[in-house]
């Protein structure tokens, strides 16, 4: 079943997640850095791809949510760029994330219970993804010349993931191919405080397309 969340209010947070891929044999395959999200306590969200593992690392490209500006941005900080789509009143809630980890409940969804990660309380859940054509052997290139790589296309996939009703993110993910190929993908630094609001703006001097949506209401 799904957890439901006591809180609607997400916490202000900054936190770093990076992808690890490991071989059959639990040897580190790739490694690729990183994505930063911030939500600050007016409920505005900012994902960044980063340059490095560090708070104040180099920021490349960022979305940038605004439930209160009603706005969405796309920010280009290498080419100084950005576009922001004005929303009306009505797309205030889609603008904020959902407090359920997914959208329907599975019957083959299982549920691993309640941990601690990093000291984040999570919760899991686990499933698997079976060849959806095993007539025909699978989907085409899921063969053993991918073997040296994660492929969420060999399967059966096996999937363990980790969700923080609090922050309203997956912590930890872990999917496993059919060859035993491993990706990674987690939240390894946490920070419960109010980010810089400058964070959430475009910044000055940037070339700005702007687009608006109109509200269906009459």
């Amino acid at each position: 079943m799904l957890f439901r969340s006591q809180d609607a209010k997400v916490p202000a947070h900054s936190a770093i997640s990076s992808t690890t891929t490991l071989d059959g044999q639990g040897a580190v395959a790739s490694t690729t850095c990183c994505t930063l999200t911030e939500v600050d306590s007016a409920g505005r969200r900012r994902t960044a791809h980063i340059e490095s593992a560090s708070f104040d690392a180099k920021v490349h490209m960022a979305s940038i949510h605004d439930p209160v500006g009603l706005t969405i941005a796309s920010v280009n900080y290498d080419g100084h760029k950005a576009s922001v789509t004005h929303y009306p009143p009505t797309a205030a809630s889609k603008m904020v994330p959902s407090d359920q980890p997914f959208s329907a409940d599975n019957v083959e969804r299982s549920d691993l219970g309640d941990k601690t990660i990093d000291g984040i309380q999570v919760h899991g859940y686990g499933w698997t993804t079976a060849d959806p054509t095993p007539a025909t052997g699978g989907v085409a290139g899921a063969t053993a010349t991918t073997a040296a790589g994660f492929n969420p296309a060999t399967y059966p996939v096996v999937h363990e993931w980790w969700w923080s009703p609090e922050l309203r993110l997956f912590t930890l993910i872990t999917d496993v191919d059919g060859h035993g190929n491993t990706r990674i993908q987690k939240y390894e630094k946490i920070e419960r405080k109010e980010p810089n609001s400058a964070d959430f703006l475009v910044p000055a001097g940037f070339d700005v397309t702007n687009a608006t949506v109109q509200s269906n209401t009459p």
